[in-house]
């Protein structure tokens, strides 16, 4: 099994939302209820059209409110892993985490869709890549929580399927297999059983 350099124990904010009862498991699907979460800790939803349209979501505090704004021009699975990411920013945050280092004064963190060479006039430090990367971890527990993940996948579903089942994209699935030590058989060349 991969190992990560974050665990879920440290996140104690976090913990009472892993539970199922913040899991849909109608029709076949297993998707976090993000909107209940939101609602639960008092955080707006908005979505909105950026002037940048690769700003994918941001996260706002105005004295003790609360907002993530997500992109109205993204796919839906893309707005799902945007509140599950600006979420691991929020929970970063109150447990005092690596995110406190990058949530600026003014009261934002914004977040671009696509993960691109920084220029030499914008580069991530090295801790807002780590407080991204720990977004990221919290984003894949909230979406893909390492139980059902393990259980679709033993369930011999390819990569297609779980994304469809959990409601994130391939992608996505594709990178928590991955982080949890699974090999997708589609990313070892084999399909139909090896015939």
């Amino acid at each position: 099994m991969a190992m990560s350099r974050f665990k879920l124990e440290d996140y104690t904010s976090l913990t009472t939302f892993l539970g199922d009862d913040y899991l849909d498991l109608k029709a076949g699907k297993k998707q976090r209820d993000l909107y209940k979460i939101c609602e639960e800790l008092n955080i707006a939803l908005f979505s909105v059209r950026f002037k940048d349209d690769s700003l994918s979501g941001v996260l706002h505090k105005d004295d003790d409110k609360w907002s993530i704004l997500i992109n109205e021009t993204d796919s839906p699975r893309r707005k799902m892993f945007t509140i599950a990411h600006e979420l691991g920013h929020y929970f970063s945050l109150k447990d005092g985490k690596l995110s406190k280092d990058l949530f600026d004064e003014s009261g934002f963190h914004e977040d671009r869709a696509i993960f691109t060479r920084p220029t030499d006039t914008e580069s991530l430090s090295a801790s807002a890549e780590k407080a991204e990367a720990e977004a990221n971890f919290i984003a894949a527990n909230l979406l893909m929580p390492e139980k059902l993940v393990k259980a679709s996948f033993e369930g011999k579903k390819n990569i297609e399927e779980m994304a469809e089942e959990f409601g994130v994209s391939e992608s996505a699935m594709g990178f928590r297999l991955l982080n949890l030590g699974l090999t997708p058989i589609e990313s070892i060349g084999v399909a139909d059983g090896g015939n």
